[in-house]
């Protein structure tokens, strides 16, 4: 039985709080005056106000202004003398300036997806470039799929650093990034039954996913763009890769994902696994709770 009703200066200013970081009394008001469903429908609406790219204007000892560094041809961190913390930093300012410009639920979905699939701008993530495209990324997906989004990730140049997954190779396997992904980026644990099985994956799957996501590096230059978004994202290496077939448990009832050894059927590869993942009931109902309990 929904409210059909205007919502009210109260239930107005509670929506906003929730739905975006910013707002002034004339959109308080304008809210006030709308249904439930009109609400909703100012608030999904492809902010308007475009984002202009970030700019560093302080030179250095040499008189050097960066200036759109992002865009420049070549993006390695020598070539910046201002430093790439500082430069994250404005990268950092330039998001939070922009959403706070717009009233807008998208924002409030972007920072949303990135406590759902976390880089940390000043402790690994890398160069400020990977950072910027990282948000980007964000922006891409908020209106879209998760689990488009959950493939995308794994190729960023950010989350590779960030996760250590650049390092992950078939014959030196890092399990930073597929503990993580299957911890606390999709599915969670669950209560554990014993030591190794955590009811909703086990220590044989992480390994398991290491081998799936083996292979996948960085790409400093920014030079492989993603032919869904147009932005930079890493690249394969299929020498690094781990073909064979992967087996997970139980949990996710004995599938088989067969393993590639061209860059299609790596990226494949990754796709079977993250449909095989984004299937269990585990997986939907975690991503209800953190819905949830961010905006309820």
């Amino acid at each position: 039985s929904p409210s059909t009703t205007v919502v009210g200066i109260r239930k107005a200013k509670h929506l906003l709080r929730r739905s975006c970081f910013h707002y002034n009394k004339t959109t308080l008001d304008y809210f006030s005056g709308l249904t439930p469903t009109q609400a909703l429908d100012e608030l999904i609406q492809e902010p308007n106000v475009f984002w202009e790219h970030p700019y560093d204007w302080k030179p250095d000892n040499n008189g050097i202004i960066d200036d759109f560094w992002l865009h420049t041809p070549n993006t390695t961190p020598a070539d910046f003398p201002n430093g790439q913390g500082r430069k994250r930093g404005i990268v950092y300012g330039w998001w939070w300036y922009n959403s706070l410009k717009q009233n807008s639920l998208k924002h409030k979905l972007i920072f949303f997806l990135h406590t759902t699939f976390t880089v940390s701008k000043d402790n690994g993530v890398g160069k400020s470039s990977y950072f910027y495209d990282y948000l980007r990324l964000l922006d891409f997906y908020a209106y879209g799929n998760l689990k488009t989004l959950a493939k995308k990730i794994t190729f960023d140049n950010a989350m590779l650093n960030y996760l250590d997954n650049t390092t992950n190779n078939k014959n030196n396997p890092n399990e930073n990034y597929a503990r993580e992904f299957l911890e606390l980026f999709t599915i969670l644990k669950g209560p554990q039954i014993s030591d190794g099985d955590y009811t909703n994956y086990t220590e044989e799957d992480i390994q398991k996913t290491a081998k799936v996501f083996s292979g996948i590096k960085i790409k400093p230059l920014r030079d492989t763009l993603d032919p869904d978004t147009g932005i930079p994202m890493g690249f394969i290496n299929t020498f690094q890769h781990d073909s064979d077939p992967k087996t997970f448990s139980n949990a996710f009832g004995g599938t088989t994902i067969a393993g590639g050894s061209t860059e299609s059927d790596i990226h494949n590869e990754v796709e079977n696994y993250i449909d095989m993942v984004f299937t269990q009931p585990e997986t939907a109902k975690a991503y209800c709770r953190k819905l949830y309990r961010f905006f309820v």
